[in-house]
């Protein structure tokens, strides 16, 4: 877990609100960080231009992500700025002066995929306009390499915007007990359903307020159209729900001042466009929890996401477990205020019991039943009882091995065996682990389910 860091407390002390250093889920960005690894036919995660398509390596195969085709719109491959570019990006100079397009010049034509930091295209500039353009799509610059996602607008000719659901509900229906997978570090294809057999949850990480998907979201988004239809047939078969999740540790969209509506809005319009089956919002702005500024954003944001996305689109949310304290470290009340407001409208929580200080949470008792007077009624079952949380709405987070936290931490027999006192006592929400592994993800929540 080469780009994890993790949460720590402000006063070894006494225990204070989350500081705005080190948090859990950090977006990789993954054309710039993650490793290339080479195929037989060509190299993972590799672009190329054959003529006017946009092609990607995936699985040794090249496959056409997107035809270039319009006025003034050319192939490139250029690192720089990599995608359906305007003709005039192959200069700097004149790119840097290009004039201001609108959604209707873009029109069927365009996909940034994976733009550099001085790299400009459309996108750029369409990302510009008010949020009631691009509430139907989204249309997000991509920062650091990662990629800006595609225009809702765009035909059915092209692949990279075709809808695999066609921008319907799913067709399933969800419930407890959730067992949940997060995937951020890059996948060229996505596990099967058998890899994934003890899991029903698998989110891709990670959609941001400024950059829109990045990282597995990227990649999703970068999937051929039938390749996407063919994961979604049979993870649906399986009982599977594809999610993306938003933010993570580091998008802050409350302290930039993003719009709790926009962005919801934004958000929705992605996950439909790219037939998912709902959404995981991984809210890790510390500084607007510590200032009481969280709770009434993601209110408004989680009222307008449910509105965009009725059942049966899932709605999760990964708040950190002592945000559901009793104590009186955020006096606007955290997660706690926002459940009573909108918890309604979630789905379920993937609840962060890790990397809250040294023995927190890392033994039955205060995992489940007296978290201690450091985060006071924060176990699971504190939860219920003082956040009026239903139990089958508390999903249990923890790392996928002692790498991936801080601290934290329970061996699969251990767990297993918390999840059985939990289980005695009404709760069946389930558990979820950052972050998917291929070598022992599924065995070991095999394990822990017994």
């Amino acid at each position: 877990m080469y780009a994890f860091v993790a949460l720590t407390l402000l006063s070894a002390v006494s225990a204070g609100p989350h500081g705005t250093g080190p948090r859990r889920h950090h977006a990789r960005h993954f054309p710039v960080d993650a490793p290339q690894m080479a195929k037989r036919g060509c190299t993972d995660g590799a672009w190329q231009c054959a003529g006017s398509e946009l092609q990607r390596c995936t699985s040794d195969t090249w496959v056409t992500v997107q035809n270039c085709t319009g006025d003034n719109i050319v192939c490139s491959a250029d690192s720089r700025a990599t995608g359906c570019t305007w003709s005039w990006t192959a200069d700097e100079t004149a790119a840097s002066s290009a004039p201001t397009a609108s959604a209707s010049a873009i029109g069927g034509n365009f996909l940034a995929v994976n733009n550099g930091a001085n790299g400009k295209t459309s996108t750029q500039d369409w990302y510009g306009q008010s949020a009631s353009a691009t509430a139907s799509g989204s249309a997000a610059q991509s920062t650091g390499g990662s990629a800006a996602s595609s225009s809702a607008s765009q035909t059915s000719t092209s692949a990279a915007s075709t809808q695999t659901s066609g921008g319907n509900a799913p067709s399933g229906q969800y419930s407890a007990p959730h067992y949940v997978i997060y995937a951020d570090k890059y996948l060229s294809q996505l596990p099967s359903a058998s890899d994934l057999s003890n899991y029903n949850r698998f989110i891709l990480a990670f959609w941001m307020t400024e950059s829109g998907p990045v990282d597995n979201a990227q990649a999703w988004e970068s999937f051929d159209a039938s390749y996407r239809q063919q994961i979604l047939d049979e993870y649906h078969a399986a009982g599977i729900a594809l999610m993306v999740s938003a933010f993570g540790s580091t998008d802050s969209p409350t302290t930039n001042g993003a719009d709790p509506t926009a962005t919801a809005q934004k958000l929705a319009a992605w996950v439909k466009q790219y037939g998912l089956d709902g959404v995981d919002i991984d809210y890790e702005d510390m500084s607007a929890m510590n200032s009481n500024q969280a709770e009434s954003w993601l209110v408004t944001f989680q009222k307008e996401l449910r509105n965009q996305l009725p059942e049966p689109f899932l709605i999760s949310h990964a708040p950190v477990a002592p945000w559901f304290t009793s104590g009186s470290n955020y006096p606007g009340g955290a997660y706690v205020d926002v459940h009573k407001q909108a918890g309604d409208g979630i789905s379920f929580y993937n609840i962060q019991f890790y990397n809250q200080g040294s023995g927190v949470y890392e033994d039955c008792n205060s995992l489940i039943q007296d978290s201690g007077s450091a985060w006071p009624d924060t176990s699971v079952m504190g939860i219920n009882s003082h956040a009026g949380v239903p139990l089958d709405k508390i999903v249990i987070g923890k790392p996928i091995d002692a790498s991936a936290a801080s601290n934290g931490y329970m061996p699969g027999s251990t767990l297993s065996t918390c999840v059985s006192q939990a289980q005695s006592q009404g709760w069946n929400g389930g558990v979820m682990f950052w972050e998917w592994s291929p070598s022992i993800g599924n065995s070991l929540m095999a394990t822990v389910r017994g």
